[in-house]
């Protein structure tokens, strides 16, 4: 993995408008690189033109996530994950990345990558999670920019998913035929009762 130097452990926070913009060619290299990604980055727009994206990578991001976010584009898909960026500082930034490929008659030629500011609660599970990724503990990893679970428990959680919201439909449909009968049963019986005596 690239070394981009020290880190100041650092946070800088992307204003809630902020939407980084690149793009890169099959490579990796930076073609285009709008405003609120240069001011973010700390780098002029002439440094980051040209190089690999991986200018940005921040030690503390697995390496499984990038081989995941490449293999998931290179196979012509988009990858929506968060991501922890290194500033030229060493200051740190996290980013909502969607990154997909460019499509030039039928042929991928390049990708661009939009990036948003994410939820304070999914930086800190992501923060939580890379760690453990990075240290082969936790049973997880980065699929299509996701937290997935590995080995068996991951195996049958994702074999379960479909079934998972069938049986949540089902469930939902039995609760709500179960609400309209105790109603009616409810309602039914209130008509039954005989008038309060008055003695």
């Amino acid at each position: 993995m690239r070394d981009n130097g020290s880190v100041t452990g650092k946070a800088v926070l992307m204003r809630e408008s902020d939407m980084l913009v690149s793009r890169t060619d099959l490579r990796g290299l930076i073609t285009y690189a709008n405003d609120s990604f240069v001011a973010i980055s700390g780098y002029s727009q002439e440094e980051l033109l040209g190089q690999n994206h991986n200018i940005v990578r921040h030690p503390g991001m697995p390496a499984a996530a990038f081989a995941d976010l490449w293999s998931t584009v290179q196979g012509g898909q988009c990858w929506v994950g968060l991501v922890k960026n290194r500033c030229k500082s060493g200051d740190h930034y996290w980013v909502r990345a969607s990154v997909s490929p460019i499509l030039e008659n039928g042929k991928v030629t390049g990708f661009i990558s939009v990036r948003t500011r994410p939820e304070a609660a999914a930086i800190a599970v992501a923060e939580e999670a890379y760690a453990a990724i990075s240290a082969g503990r936790g049973g997880l990893t980065v699929k299509r920019g996701r937290l997935r679970r590995t080995g068996p428990l991951g195996r049958l959680q994702a074999a379960l998913a479909p079934v998972n919201r069938r049986i949540l439909l089902v469930l939902l449909a039995i609760v709500g035929l179960v609400t309209t009968l105790l109603t009616y049963v409810v309602v039914r019986h209130a008509w039954r009762l005989p008038a309060p005596r008055s003695d």
